[in-house]
């Protein structure tokens, strides 16, 4: 059984196709991959307006897909977000045609889509995923200056967020597809601004070396300054 409650938002639709108009994308890129859209992006949906939304200053997107996806699907989400402006991070700066930029992010996808395992260096920001995804592909518009990171994954989003992620505010999601409610693992926490971790966690994680513990810093910074966080509680299980 899952330990995620459905939340149902207001405006649910419509919140959430004005948050992926920021990133000029819309639900339909991803009809048939199941992706999710998890952080603090959600919480957005969950506590703003719309004009609230629209005029939030959100830089970037982490979107969760499951690996083994049919290569159909990865074509066609590959096509509209060239299309919407899309591109690897290694155009950036040079001229290449949108064929050119088409088929370097579909190689991408195939070789995180297909791999059985992906090595993250410490110094990657998604090392603590390190354990449960193939791997990530980045992908920048220039023009809007917004980038979103598309997390290929070996399990489902619920376990990987109870298993990873170390705020219990930010264990949350949304299905983007349907977008009419969000899946969160503690709604209080959110509610109160208060986010608790597990000292096992934060132990075993946090501590592990110096850049897990500098993107804790900075993960405690980012909510905090958003106004999404005032405190962190410690359980001991």
């Amino acid at each position: 059984m899952s330990q995620f409650v459905k939340v149902p938002i207001a405006d649910d639709y419509k919140k959430l196709d004005a948050l992926l108009a920021k990133f000029n994308i819309k639900r339909d890129l991803f009809n048939s991959s199941g992706a999710s859209l998890s952080g603090g992006s959600v919480i957005q949906l969950y506590k703003s307006s719309i004009d609230e939304i629209k005029q939030a200053n959100i830089a970037d997107l982490d979107i969760y897909l499951r690996t083994k996806q049919p290569i159909y699907v990865i074509k066609e989400i590959a096509f509209k977000l060239v299309e919407s402006g899309y591109s690897s991070c290694n155009y950036s700066g040079n001229y290449y045609t949108k064929s050119d930029i088409y088929e370097s992010i579909i190689r991408k996808f195939n070789k995180f889509n297909k791999a059985k395992k992906y090595n993250i260096k410490k110094t990657n920001n998604y090392f603590s995923l390190k354990k449960y995804i193939n791997g990530i592909v980045t992908l920048y518009n220039p023009i809007i200056k917004k980038s979103i990171d598309i997390i290929i994954t070996r399990t489902n989003i619920e376990n990987l967020l109870i298993k990873t992620f170390d705020f219990d505010i930010v264990k949350n999601y949304i299905n983007i597809s349907y977008g009419n409610c969000i899946r969160m693992l503690n709604k209080t926490a959110i509610d109160n601004k208060i986010a608790t971790m597990a000292i096992q966690h934060f132990k075993s994680r946090v501590l592990d070396n110096i850049y897990e513990f500098n993107n804790f810093v900075t993960r405690y910074m980012k909510y905090t300054n958003k106004g999404q966080l005032i405190g962190i509680k410690f359980k001991h299980h």
